[in-house]
């Protein structure tokens, strides 16, 4: 059975942990409906920050020997993943992505999405085949910028530098510095999140450890704040270097990341482990690659097939049901890639 994120199980995976990429994914995917303003607004605050909070918390020197071990098993973990979905989401835009729905009003040249493919960013539709894919090459540069800076570094010296990055990240925001290639000015601004958790594991482990009315509390206090602040903050967008007021796009995020660890300790030694979380968890790398051609194939069979507005979908309701759907329809998409296809995952046959 798995553990809560204060116990850890000789597997060295955590219920919470999988009950908030659970949660992080599922709003991944249900940030690109439809939805309200203010739903959006509240997602987007948040939603990326988490994943590379996740990513620092899981991270530990101590399962590599070098920097050379470490970058060959990222790079298989997250660049070729990376490029073998840019390739199948490529040839799905070319045959059928680029000929329905808005992007059919998107005038570009068929070779633009595969420059985007080397240049990581997912702007100015250099990733209009799947923008989503933005995150691999930028948390791979998150790591790389952790790893080399952070490892030998005592304590104190490492809250210098993450204050640094952080100053560092305001700058290049203020100024919008030249869009450098596989989102490194976005990863700047990351690895703060991403820096924060691994170093302070301990210590959010201990809070985590608190008792259950104190975490529901916290969660409460953690979602209201995220709330208010987005009504001054509006929407901020990581992969478009959109922050809006720095500082509150800072408050925001990490109220969000309290929010979800908050909530999945509890759902974690409430409800314990489960399998169909659990899978979802270990699967979000392909649910980011995918979801955007899932959801077109769900949008269309819905107005081909069944005859349906899409606009009858644009709402809260609607937004909620294609995420949904979309979950469920990539589940055997998941088993078959991880079945048949684990190349696609830099992995290899078992």
């Amino acid at each position: 059975m798995r553990k809560s994120f204060t116990e850890k199980n000789i597997q060295d995976r955590f219920t919470s942990i999988d009950y908030a990429k659970f949660i992080g994914i599922f709003l991944v995917v249900l940030g690109h409906q439809e939805i309200s303003t203010n739903n959006i607004n509240i997602i987007y605050a948040f939603h990326m920050p988490l994943f590379f909070f996740l990513s620092g918390f899981l991270f530990s020197f101590d399962k590599y020997k070098s920097y050379k071990t470490f970058l060959v098993k990222r790079f298989k973990q997250l660049i070729i993943p990376y490029f073998a979905f840019n390739i199948i989401t490529y040839v799905f835009w070319l045959f059928v992505g680029r000929k329905f729905g808005a992007n059919s009003q998107v005038n570009i040249s068929l070779y633009k999405p595969i420059i985007g493919m080397f240049y990581g960013n997912g702007i100015d539709n250099y990733l209009i085949h799947c923008v989503p894919l933005w995150f691999l090459p930028c948390l791979f540069m998150v790591e790389n910028i952790y790893f080399l800076a952070f490892r030998f570094l005592k304590h104190q010296i490492k809250y210098i530098m993450l204050a640094a990055l952080v100053v560092l990240g305001f700058f290049d925001y203020k100024y919008q510095f030249i869009r450098l290639p596989w989102s490194f000015n976005i990863a700047i601004v990351a690895v703060t999140f991403y820096g924060f958790a691994n170093i302070f594991r301990e210590k959010v482990k201990h809070f985590l450890g608190i008792k259950m009315y104190l975490l529901g509390a916290i969660s409460a206090i953690c979602i209201f704040l995220v709330i208010y602040v987005t009504q001054f903050n509006g929407r901020v967008d990581m992969n478009g270097r959109v922050y809006g007021n720095y500082s509150l796009f800072y408050i925001a995020a990490f109220a969000g990341i309290g929010f979800i660890i908050s909530i999945s300790e509890l759902m974690a030694r409430y409800i314990g482990s489960n399998k169909f979380v659990g899978y979802i968890a270990q699967n979000t790398l392909i649910i980011f690659a995918l979801h955007f051609i899932i959801m077109s194939v769900i949008k269309g069979f819905v107005y081909f097939v069944l005859k349906i507005p899409l606009s009858s979908l644009e709402n809260n309701i609607g937004g909620l049901s294609i995420a949904i759907t979309t979950i469920i329809v990539i589940i055997p998409i998941i088993y078959v890639i991880n079945r048949f296809f684990p190349f696609i995952l830099g992995k290899s046959y078992r």
